[in-house]
């Protein structure tokens, strides 16, 4: 089973979602978090911790050497679940809601979907992503990545490797 990383950019006590990607309900073993962190902060600490929270109930997993960990599965419920982080020093994150697809079209707990839903990111005017479930044509068999906002306060990434295709203007 391939493994599916999410990547998270943790700039102090902000954290954002990186990286697209389908999480179906049900399916689990293949999701992992990878969090980046653009900050020096994050990076003196030599505990960082995930919380995955799903309907108020809260699962600690600490990261490893490669920042990483994986989802509990307790957490990989429609319509969504929350993710946030900490470390040892008292750094603490803001909340990022993580979209969920619904159960639907699942196979021994890979994660395909028949729905022909796929989640669109918006960044409003206070730059707070979100993912909104969009109906999109039965036909459609992958949507590329794209910064929406290449000129954010995140700065010059080109030491970053990503799945995005940045825009050009």
């Amino acid at each position: 089973m391939d493994v599916q990383i999410i990547k998270m950019y943790a700039k102090g006590p902000r954290l954002i979602r990186f990286t697209s990607g389908v999480i179906t309900e049900g399916s689990y073993g293949y999701l992992k978090f990878e969090f980046i962190f653009k900050t020096e902060d994050w990076n003196v600490s030599a505990t960082k911790t995930a919380v995955f929270s799903y309907k108020g109930k809260n699962y600690e997993v600490q990261l490893d050497a490669y920042n990483q960990c994986a989802v509990p599965k307790e957490v990989i419920h429609d319509p969504c679940f929350k993710v946030s982080l900490y470390d040892g020093n008292g750094l603490t994150t803001n909340t990022v809601k993580i979209p969920v697809e619904p159960k639907e079209g699942v196979d021994n707990g890979s994660a395909t979907t028949t729905s022909s839903v796929v989640y669109v990111p918006h960044i409003d005017g206070d730059k707070i992503l979100t993912w909104t479930p969009t109906k999109v044509a039965d036909d459609l068999v992958e949507i590329p990545a794209t910064d929406l906002n290449p000129f954010d306060e995140w700065g010059d990434d080109s030491d970053i490797n990503s799945e995005y295709e940045w825009e050009e203007e």
